[in-house]
């Protein structure tokens, strides 16, 4: 089954920045003991979807380095046994137990990406089946609404949103399964909005 596993609204950056804050034990049949994540990034359209490249304008380069440090960031920091491991770049939007970052050029809400995966068939070993961070490149921040998304990987900028930032959101939610800790199930609504996986959106990159 495809699961939606959460979507980063607007991105503010806060102080004080937490990683872990909440796990949607619902869900941690998902969660082998030790593996690896597998992240690749789009490079050919595919159907619906195009390169995250033409989604926020950016280089492939830039985009790269983003996916590199927000996976850098949970491996250094986050304390757990799931690695995330930056393979490069696929023409394929469908890898197995793997998260393809793509873009979506079309859908227009109050998102900035979505993170989906196949559960179906996965075990102790399997983290899910495959899975897409959909990154948008339309959105309803600025006015006039449904227009391109200003997205930078500056930390701190008051005029892009901060790629690296929803990255770091995503992963949460597609490789450790973490809810928004403010909206999500088994959940505190007392929570600090400086967390990354706060549903406005969360960090200081230093």
């Amino acid at each position: 089954s495809l699961c939606l596993l959460g979507t980063l609204a607007m991105l503010s950056t806060t102080a004080n920045a937490t990683l872990l804050p909440c796990k949607d034990f619902t869900n941690d049949s998902l969660f082998p003991v030790r593996s690896t994540v597998d992240v690749w990034i789009l490079n050919t359209a595919s159907g619906t979807l195009v390169t995250p490249m033409t989604a926020t304008g950016l280089s492939s380069a830039d985009v790269k380095l983003a996916v590199e440090r927000a996976a850098e960031v949970w491996n250094e920091e986050s304390g757990s046994s799931i690695r995330i491991r930056v393979q490069g770049f696929t023409s394929s939007t469908s890898i197995s137990q793997a998260l393809v970052v793509t873009g979506q050029p079309t859908t227009c809400n109050g998102a900035l990406a979505t993170t989906y995966v196949d559960a179906s068939g996965t075990s102790s070993t399997n983290r899910f089946k495959t899975g897409t961070i959909e990154l948008r490149k339309i959105g309803n921040f600025t006015s006039p609404s449904c227009t391109q998304i200003p997205w930078g990987v500056t930390a701190n900028s008051s005029t892009t949103y901060d790629l690296v930032g929803v990255l770091i959101h995503e992963l949460g939610h597609g490789v450790y399964n973490l809810d928004h800790p403010d909206t999500g199930a088994n959940c505190t609504s007392a929570v600090n909005a400086a967390s990354v996986m706060h549903s406005l959106a969360e960090r200081t990159r230093e």
